[in-house]
């Protein structure tokens, strides 16, 4: 019997793993054949993936300094750090990287069909494989086998869409922009080096809207879509625990979750291979550690996300006019929105 099973081969579920594989009998089950695909992510990561597993070299695309922040109205804040502020990554190469690492059993192909609690121990069917574990660790993302199994899920699922243009694109600025009458949330235009990708998350989002916006109507591009979670649900239970977009650990001001994800995984792997038994108790110091660590950015974040949404176009202009004269979001992380 396996100490851990982990439900998930992205970022999140890939660090749970490496941490935890010499102190554990671990096995990583994944439904796709390929680690990363398929590619829900833009790729855009904040430099503070440097202290948890820096991007080799052949997965960075580009990088940029800041950001642009285009009001309905035509206001433009911008945002620039003194170095870089973030990578542009190709998310199969990183999520690559980050599986090379591993020197335990990694079970692609296996989509998960049944997880069942009892008896001291995990039952699952992934594929064709029956396997029992001690505890099993959901990072299966957002649309989570292993959350719906106990019976939870994230507040909202937000549709995100993203086009991959064929335009070169070395531009120093991520570009955002704002318009209540085509999405709640916004678009987006990133430089990746030698493609353009152009994208839109919110109500509304959908492939014509994005083409007509950025006018790339009759321009080849490839797609790429999924739902984001946001509102974390409970994150631990009798022998089981959820990671990253399972766990709805994203910013609900951006979507991104792979910095989150991934340092909820490295408290999770400390919980795991330090619990006396895994029972719901003795896991709960997960929960705690991890809202310790990032659940004021999210409460921030879903505070900040409310009041976007309620704003109309014409105060969206009032305030960001306002924070461009006062410089208010020149101090900001991309990861961390307050003060931790």
């Amino acid at each position: 019997m396996l100490d851990l099973v982990v439900a998930g081969a992205g970022p999140a579920g890939l660090e749970l793993a490496f941490r935890c594989q010499n102190k554990m009998n671990v096995a990583v089950v994944e439904e796709h054949k390929r680690i990363g695909e398929p590619n829900h992510c833009s790729g855009l990561v904040s430099r503070n993936i440097d202290g948890i597993a820096k991007p080799p070299r052949d997965c960075v695309e580009h990088r940029v300094r800041g950001a642009l922040l285009h009001s309905p109205g035509g206001h433009t804040i911008e945002l620039k750090k003194r170095g870089f502020a973030a990578y542009v990554i190709d998310r199969q190469s990183f999520d690559n990287s980050l599986a090379e690492r591993l020197n335990c059993r990694l079970l692609m192909g296996s989509k998960l069909e049944r997880v069942a609690f009892g008896g001291g121990s995990v039952s699952l069917t992934a594929g064709r494989k029956n396997i029992e574990c001690c505890v099993i660790a959901g990072a299966d993302g957002a649309n989570s086998f292993v959350a719906k199994s106990l019976g939870v899920g994230p507040k909202e699922k937000i549709p995100g869409i993203i086009a991959i243009a064929r335009e070169s694109n070395a531009s120093e600025f991520v570009e955002l922009f704002f318009d209540k009458r085509l999405t709640d949330c916004f678009l987006w235009k990133i430089p990746r080096g030698e493609t353009t990708e152009y994208g839109m998350w919110g109500s509304g989002s959908r492939f014509d809207v994005l083409e007509k916006f950025f006018k790339i109507k009759n321009k080849k591009y490839a797609r790429r879509s999924g739902v984001i979670p946001l509102g974390p649900p409970k994150t631990y239970f009798n022998r089981a625990i959820l990671v990253g977009d399972a766990a709805g650990q994203c910013k609900p001001w951006t979507g991104g979750g792979v910095v989150y994800g991934m340092t909820c995984a490295r408290i999770a792997a400390d919980v795991l291979t330090k619990a006396d038994g895994f029972s719901e108790q003795s896991l709960r110091g997960y929960e705690v550690r991890w809202k310790r660590a990032i659940g004021k950015q999210i409460g921030a974040g879903m505070f900040a996300r409310c009041l976007l949404a309620r704003l109309s176009n014409r105060q969206l202009d009032a305030f960001m006019a306002t924070a461009r004269w006062l410089r208010l979001l020149n101090r900001l992380d991309m990861d961390f929105l307050v003060k931790k």
